[in-house]
């Protein structure tokens, strides 16, 4: 393989739930291989949200969320997610 060639069995995305309001809920895993292929080198967000059956901007913004969360803030401190009654609150690590 390639380095532009990765191993897309994830695609299209699996809808797990809908949410009240009618919105998608993807399956976590496929989403994180997801945000990950797009992060490659030479990497298209477009087409691979077309492959993966989602909105192009919805990819952009999970991977703006993605970045943020693993980035440190200004004391080296990174974010870490932590559900709570399907809510989701950040917490310092």
């Amino acid at each position: 393989m390639t380095d532009l060639q990765t191993d897309f069995d994830f695609l299209p995305l699996r809808v797990i739930g809908k949410s009240i309001d009618g919105k998608n809920r993807y399956d976590r895993d496929s989403k994180r291989k997801l945000i990950e292929a797009c992060q490659k080198p030479g990497a298209s967000v477009t087409g691979m949200a077309l492959k993966a059956g989602v909105n192009a901007n919805q990819l952009r913004k999970w991977m703006s969320l993605d970045r943020k969360r693993h980035a440190p803030d200004l004391h080296g401190n990174r974010h870490q997610p932590v559900r709570r009654h399907s809510f989701l609150f950040w917490t310092w690590k």
